[in-house]
């Protein structure tokens, strides 16, 4: 009965375990999961303002009058790469 007892103890202690580890896997997972929607979410952000200075773009070299005008006021010209 005392080879029982100690492979019962044993037992419950490794299932213990177990669970103690797939509660500890499920919340990295978790924090893991939220990490990687907050970057996403930055990159969402950053394509919509990439977009839009795109079409503030488009309209600056669809007007002539503005583009000279925004040239004159020290704006370069997005075109122009300054590497």
């Amino acid at each position: 009965m005392k080879i029982l007892d100690y492979f019962l103890a044993i037992f419950f202690l490794a299932f213990l375990a177990l669970s103690f580890l797939k509660v500890f896997l499920v919340f990295e997972y978790k924090r893991n999961f939220m990490h990687l929607d907050n970057v996403q979410e930055k990159i969402f952000k950053l394509q919509n303002q990439n977009s839009k200075l795109n079409v503030e773009i488009a309209l600056l070299k669809s007007s002539p009058y503005i583009y000279d005008k925004a040239l004159g006021l020290g704006m370069t010209d997005p075109d122009i790469d300054d590497e």
